[in-house]
């Protein structure tokens, strides 16, 4: 495997995100705990080191992330809510990950492939 000079940040929606999305769509509610739903946005960040860079990332690039994942649930941007720090506190929660691997077959070097099974 490919051991990637990267990282990631992790951005899940909180209650207050499907609220707005449902209030928008009524007919077709997401339902459930936002903790427990397979939604989410993950950006690839490069030399950042620490969640203290990648916090700072964020807020240098907020407009744009925000985009990013709004367009995801809903693309009339009329009906966005402010790209504001509070706003994507509100909506948003955010983790870091430091360690990234890349899983691809064709990035392993031959030590860390896994052995051929002969055919008979």
């Amino acid at each position: 495997m490919h051991i990637l000079n990267n990282s990631l940040l992790l951005i899940h929606p909180r209650q207050p995100m499907l609220d707005w999305l449902n209030a928008l769509t009524p007919d077709a509610p997401i339902s459930g705990d936002p903790d427990t739903l397979d939604m989410g946005t993950a950006f690839l960040l490069h030399d950042i080191e620490n969640a203290r860079e990648a916090d700072e990332w964020l807020l240098e690039h907020l407009d744009i992330v925000m985009e990013e994942i709004l367009c995801q649930w809903w693309t009339d941007e009329d009906d966005w809510p402010d790209p504001t720090p509070e706003v994507f506190e509100q909506f948003f929660s955010r983790r870091f990950v430091s360690y990234v691997v890349d899983s691809e077959i064709k990035h392993w070097d031959e030590d860390d492939a896994p052995e051929e099974t002969p055919t008979a």
